[in-house]
């Protein structure tokens, strides 16, 4: 028989952690999905939002339990190896035109180019070929690029590097119409924009995080971000600048 102390010690590590304050923020704003990362070991990474829209570690496996980004108990991948990836169970329906994909990363001072999280028509990241866009990932002078392809890249680049071991809260919001546009955010602040660029919704895509093929795109390369990772949502919506503040302020991030 398993002592009551060990069996509850067992429990306390393995039950998904109570809700926070950032949680709440973010599953107010209904995501499409939402992968908080607080697994302790490989297996699934779960969906918190009711959806079950959940994913799976493929490639070299991160390191589990890593202290989170956002000043609660849950905890946060940390990615040592340019071949680990995760994606989502299935594919699903090409993202909108309007859309917000978000997570916290803290990227490892000097590391290299890395991709961070976006989306790809391939089970396999390392397929040459095929559509892959609304990507965010560290260039090779250490910042960050937000961008979409319609035929050609348009990117957003963060105005300084981000590989410096500071933890960080990013947004990328995009909009359909003249007046939104697509923004990139750090810790709940604006740090740039472009116009709106007729994006491809056709088809569908699996939502990565880590490795991807960035080939051919600005300072791209294939190879994951290093770092950590935490926190990992996409909604169906362009975001408010307030609510992607909210957001920071629940995870301290502003």
């Amino acid at each position: 028989m398993i002592p009551l102390g060990i069996l509850a010690a067992a429990n306390a590590r393995t039950s998904p952690a109570p809700v926070s304050l950032y949680e709440s923020e973010v599953l107010a704003d209904s995501p499409y999905l939402y992968w908080r990362l607080g697994e302790l070991t490989s297996g699934p990474v779960h969906d918190r939002t009711a959806n079950n829209r959940g994913g799976i570690v493929a490639g070299a496996a991160p390191t589990f339990g890593v202290p989170g980004l956002v000043g609660d108990e849950n905890t946060a991948y940390r990615i040592t190896a340019s071949s680990t990836y995760l994606r989502s169970v299935s594919n699903f329906n090409a993202p909108v035109a309007d859309f917000t994909i978000a997570c916290a990363v803290k990227v490892d001072a000097g590391a290299p180019a890395g991709h961070i999280l976006g989306f790809y028509d391939n089970v396999n990241p390392t397929v040459v070929g095929g559509a892959r866009d609304r990507f965010l990932y560290v260039n090779t002078s250490g910042h960050l690029v937000a961008g979409v392809w319609s035929g050609t890249a348009y990117t957003i680049i963060s105005p300084a590097p981000i590989n410096d071991g500071q933890r960080r809260l990013i947004h990328f919001a995009s909009g359909a119409n003249a007046a939104e546009g697509s923004e990139l955010y750090i810790d709940g602040v604006s740090v740039g924009t472009m116009p709106v660029i007729s994006m491809d919704t056709s088809g569908t895509r699996y939502l990565i995080a880590g490795l991807n093929n960035v080939s051919g795109w600005p300072g791209g390369a294939n190879a994951s971000m290093l770092g950590v990772i935490d926190e990992v949502a996409y909604f169906h919506s362009r975001l408010s600048a307030a609510r992607i503040l909210a957001h920071a302020e629940a995870g301290g991030f502003a």
